[in-house]
């Protein structure tokens, strides 16, 4: 499933309406109907709907419907590794799922290890 699919899904089963999704990103609705239709984006323009989207508590499942997991939450590093390695990633893909996996790695919290 592409971005723009799994956005499109993401909306539907979690009954975001784009115009909602709009306002939180600071765009128009027809941004996202373009995009939700098959239309390109920026890097800045996606970092921009994932975070609305976290908002919304739609973050992880289009992230996970986008990577082809059955799961709510964000893939593990094992997980992602993986998914990099499947042939039909484009380039465009890995840098993304690199980037988002960037963005969720800085937004952990440490936790001291306990001997």
């Amino acid at each position: 499933m592409n971005f723009q699919q799994a956005l499109d899904r993401t909306l539907r089963d979690k009954g975001i309406k784009g115009v909602e999704l709009a306002a939180a990103v600071g765009c128009s609705q027809g941004q996202i109907s373009q995009l939700k239709n098959g239309g390109e984006c920026t890097l800045a323009f996606q970092s921009r709907l994932l975070d609305a989207l976290e908002r919304f508590g739609a973050k992880d499942y289009l992230i996970s419907l986008w990577l082809g997991l059955d799961s709510d939450r964000p893939p593990t590093i094992a997980e992602a590794i993986a998914l990099l390695k499947q042939a039909e990633l484009t380039d465009r893909q890995v840098a993304d799922l690199l980037s988002i996996s960037a963005h969720h790695i800085r937004k952990l919290e440490r936790v001291p290890i306990v001997a």
